[in-house]
């Protein structure tokens, strides 16, 4: 099945590919360049600490009932 958006992708990747002589770390080096000291935002996959108390809390004093 011959599907034309297949073809242009892949054509465009070859064209790509043969700027850089097929050199597979050139080509991803170049992939990468919009990403670096770009002014997008960061988005951190670490989730913030989680806020602890730093005193154990005192239990209350026990009442007897009479």
């Amino acid at each position: 099945m011959d599907n034309p958006i297949l073809r242009e992708l892949r054509q465009i990747r070859d064209e790509h590919a043969a700027q850089f002589n097929y050199d597979v770390d050139a080509i991803l080096a170049d992939n990468r360049r919009p990403f670096i000291g770009g002014n997008h935002p960061r988005v951190s996959l670490v989730p913030p600490p989680i806020d602890t108390p730093t005193t154990q809390p005192q239990p209350e004093p026990a009442t007897t009932a009479k």
